[in-house]
């Protein structure tokens, strides 16, 4: 089995919502994110950016965990709570075991330390698109079947395994401990990166 690539070749055709109270963050992470050729838009609190990804299609979210009005984990639960389900990565200059565990558990893809570099930064956004994107397009194929009726009984019952299995991720809240691995010096790292 190959491995797909991982980097979209079009990266215009993905919106990033960019969430976060500082302002100033925020020009950056969309400075870097437009340097990419993603599309983005910022939110500077948890409410707006709820209301934008409910009307507006996004590949993938990233924000601050730390913010006035609405914290980020909370921001994960409503966005989930109000049946939007898009990879979430958080960047937080005030990360604590609690909020990592948390933001695990909530089910986000990736969490990056403020400050962080462009590297780093474009690295994680390239996940969360790489994600995001295979979404979209599950959502896209099943919708295309569902709306044209050409979908046979066999058809069907695949397209409500894949609804239930998109369900059952999207819902996850907790982890195994097999899930977290140890590198050689005791840090601890989740499986997979």
């Amino acid at each position: 089995m190959t491995r797909p690539a991982l980097i979209d070749p079009n990266p215009q055709d993905h919106r990033i919502l960019i969430v976060d109270d500082d302002q100033d963050i925020c020009e950056i992470m969309s400075a870097y994110a437009d340097h990419l050729g993603y599309d983005t838009l910022s939110c500077y609190d948890g409410d707006e950016a709820i209301k934008k990804a409910r009307e507006l299609r996004f590949t993938a979210v990233v924000s601050d965990i730390v913010m006035n009005k609405m914290n980020g984990l909370e921001f994960l639960k409503r966005l989930h709570k109000n049946g939007v389900f898009i990879p979430v990565a958080f960047v937080s200059g005030y990360l604590t075991p609690d909020n990592l565990i948390l933001s695990t558990r909530l089910g986000a893809v990736d969490v990056l330390m403020k400050p962080f570099s462009p590297i780093e930064f474009s690295g994680m956004l390239h996940k969360l698109v790489a994600i995001g994107a295979r979404y979209h397009k599950i959502n896209d194929l099943l919708y295309a079947l569902e709306i044209k009726g050409e979908a046979n009984p066999n058809q069907l019952q695949v397209i409500q395994e894949i609804k239930d299995l998109k369900r059952q991720i999207s819902m996850l809240r907790t982890f195994e401990s097999s899930d977290f691995l140890t590198d050689p010096t005791g840090a601890a790292s989740t499986f997979g990166s």
